[in-house]
């Protein structure tokens, strides 16, 4: 993306607003993996080496950074079923989560006279080890208490830059530690009406230092959602999503409570074979951000609102021989890095 400023016949280019920004990504990785299968007993165990090397250069400033790291991820897991109704799983797993492309373009973008944005080209991957132990009832109904440490976490943060000004960024803090219970419930209140509930109560900690700031802080939170979706005769339907937010801490940041609800009409035509939906998501419009951010000597308070409220009026036709099972299209980790590329 490039400004240029023209005055007369002179045209130069804008450095404060141009943005080219070229990252280049290698990753090579070999996998080993065992299986062993008893009478109501599976085991599995694995090892994936990973060697990543990452050139990354913003062409405006001329920065640059450069990467290089090999590490290994274990993982394994063990599946027991006790009963014709009761299952129960332990899994433990190092994972590694990589900065997208736009957290690391150190590009800054002017967001307010006192508020600039920007990406952190010092920011690390961040690996964490999980424990995992659940229990399914009916294959129906689960239940997981969950664990994980976090080294070097990635989080997103608005810091005092100078006197009068901040810069919203991300940053690595030292280590995070999350515990959380996951409840899952899929009901059916009549044969036309199905609900899909899902509670998660947890507790995350964040240590760390920033702007002359040393963390070590904790909150407990839950989050809540529930899905329902009813089918009707002629071919009617209809579907309410809601979900709650709990206030939480997220490093830095002190975050308040938030909900929304989302409710959507659909009409199946012609055979079924055509489909007419209207939705309209954050019915309410409350899906909103308020939070606190404290320093030993800054606090912010700030407030975000986007335009969340959407309807959305839409027609979809099936071609082809129903009859035909569709063709599973397989995804690796290609597709993880493609989710990276587009920041989400």
């Amino acid at each position: 993306m490039v400004f240029r400023n023209t005055e007369g016949s002179v045209t130069t280019i804008d450095f404060n607003r141009t943005n080219r920004f070229k990252y280049e990504e290698n990753i090579g990785a070999a996998y080993l993996n065992l299986n062993r299968t008893l009478a109501k007993t599976s085991l599995q165990a694995g090892l994936r080496v990973e060697q990543t090397k990452a050139i990354g250069r913003q062409v405006v400033g001329d920065s640059s950074f450069r990467r290089n790291y090999a590490q290994l991820f274990p993982s394994a897991a063990l599946k027991r079923t006790l009963s014709d109704k009761h299952e129960m799983n332990l899994t433990l797993s190092r994972r590694i989560n990589r900065p997208s492309y736009g957290q690391l373009n150190p590009f800054r973008i002017i967001i307010n006279p006192t508020t600039s944005g920007a990406g952190n080209p010092n920011l690390l991957p961040e690996t964490s080890y999980n424990l995992e132990l659940s229990h399914t009832f009916k294959q129906k109904f689960t239940s997981t208490l969950s664990y994980s440490r976090t080294d070097q976490p990635i989080i997103g943060v608005v810091q005092p830059e100078t006197d009068s000004t901040v810069v919203s960024t991300s940053v690595n803090l030292s280590r995070q530690d999350y515990y959380a219970l996951t409840l899952t419930a899929p009901l059916e209140i009549k044969k036309w009406w199905q609900i899909y509930n899902n509670a998660v109560f947890y507790y995350s900690r964040f240590v760390g230092d920033l702007a002359g700031t040393s963390l070590d802080k904790g909150r407990p939170a839950f989050n809540i959602t529930s899905n329902s979706t009813f089918t009707f005769e002629k071919g009617w339907g209809a579907e309410l999503n809601t979900s709650f937010q709990s206030g939480e801490q997220y490093g830095f940041l002190r975050v308040k409570p938030n909900g929304q609800a989302s409710l959507g009409i659909q009409k199946s035509v012609w055979d079924r074979k055509g489909n007419i939906k209207l939705s309209v998501s954050d019915l309410f419009y409350t899906r909103k951000v308020r939070a606190v951010s404290a320093y030993d000597n800054y606090v912010e308070r700030f407030y975000q609102r986007q335009d969340s409220r959407v309807a959305t009026l839409s027609f979809t036709y099936r071609f082809g021989n129903d009859k035909l099972a569709p063709t599973r299209r397989r995804q690796g980790g290609a597709e993880d890095e493609k989710r990276r590329a587009g920041g989400s």
